[in-house]
């Protein structure tokens, strides 16, 4: 059997031979579950010192070393050959090339070249290396929704465009911030590339960029894992976010050609309520250029196995997986990943503390 995720799996419990039981006959493996050690778990690979776990790190190594002693401690049995819980992932590894990577605007004989991580960072784990050129067109916000009055993408012709927007946050009460219109706004790089645009420039909201500018920091430019060999399809319409970039607000106003305290009166009015409005940046021709050093890695998938009760089942396998690598830290930030996905993991230990209690 070839067990193989995207992902990291913290802990794959596969079940041999499941045969339904009926819900009234499980209340001992339910009373096995314990609140005390879940918390346990749970403080321990969700703590800052694992430093949210990005893959690769040292840290997800040693938290796969933790969930495999806590399976064998449990009673589960390793599933891979000789005797193993861990499962190779061969990991294509990657990182921005800061002296190869740039953002270029042309103004007539002028040219300004903007360089990663100062000015600019890439978005998202699913990155690709490439370039793209095209005019410049200012989007407001992106959001694409005539029918509440608010459509950033009226009359504008966005193929081959490079697109800047603003990422800045509405109020409250505005109809855009209900749930059942927050897609709208997350929809807004799909739409954009929809409708023909090479690069999104996302020029972040104006807290991150006092935060920045506060510590004196740039973007992170921190390694990211990719699995090299998985039998997970992402969709025949999956794009990878490539020019999908983060921009700070001294490069924002040098690509619109305006001053920060004028940037700044666009972010203003969102807040308010009140829509920028959008337009096409005459005379600006924009160069987008994103560049990675590679190596090869890999990581750890952890595997056990409870063994059922049903000899007509035996052959057959219930996978029940969880992933335990996390996004990392950004920007001197730790994100832990305590819910994202820890969680998941102390309750894959209680499952598989519960069936062997009571064996399916």
């Amino acid at each position: 059997m070839r067990i193989s995720d995207v992902r990291s799996l913290a802990l794959a419990v596969v079940v041999l031979g499941w045969a339904a039981a009926p819900v009234a006959g499980q209340v001992k493996g339910v009373q096995a579950i314990r609140a005390d050690e879940m918390k346990f778990h749970m403080q321990f690979l969700g703590a800052p010192e694992f430093k949210g776990r990005n893959t690769p790190s040292v840290e997800l190594e040693i938290a796969s070393r933790y969930i495999a002693l806590a399976a064998e401690r449990i009673g589960l049995k390793p599933l891979m050959p000789g005797g193993s819980f861990f499962q190779d992932l061969a990991l294509d590894i990657s990182k921005l090339s800061e002296a190869n990577s740039r953002i270029e605007v042309a103004t007539g004989a002028s040219r300004t070249t903007y360089h990663a991580p100062a000015a600019f960072g890439v978005r998202g784990r699913w990155v690709a290396p490439g370039s793209a050129s095209g005019g410049l067109v200012f989007l407001g916000i992106g959001a694409n929704a005539p029918a509440l009055g608010w459509d950033d993408f009226a009359d504008l012709d966005l193929k081959n465009k490079v697109v800047l927007i603003l990422d800045a946050t509405l109020p409250a009460s505005h109809s855009l911030r209900r749930a059942e219109n927050r897609g709208l706004l997350a929809r807004r790089a799909t739409i954009a590339r929809e409708k023909g645009a090479v690069a999104i420039l996302t020029v972040i909201p104006k807290e991150r960029e006092a935060a920045l500018a506060a510590q004196n920091l740039s973007f992170d430019n921190i390694e990211r894992g990719r699995p090299m060999d998985t039998e997970i399809s992402l969709g025949s319409g999956f794009q990878p976010a490539v020019f999908q970039v983060d921009l700070r607000h001294d490069a924002a106003a040098g690509l619109l050609g305006i001053s920060r305290g004028e940037l700044d009166q666009l972010f203003d009015r969102v807040a308010a309520g009140q829509r920028p409005p959008s337009r096409e940046v005459a005379g600006r021709q924009v160069d987008v250029t994103v560049a990675f050093e590679s190596r090869k890695g890999a990581t750890r998938n952890v595997v056990a196995m409870v063994k059922g009760s049903d000899p007509v089942l035996e052959n057959e396998y219930v996978l029940i997986g969880s992933h335990h690598d996390g996004i990392g830290y950004r920007e001197d930030q730790v994100f832990p990943g305590a819910d994202d996905n820890i969680s998941g993991v102390v309750a894959m230990f209680s499952l598989g503390r519960a069936l062997l209690v009571e064996r399916p």
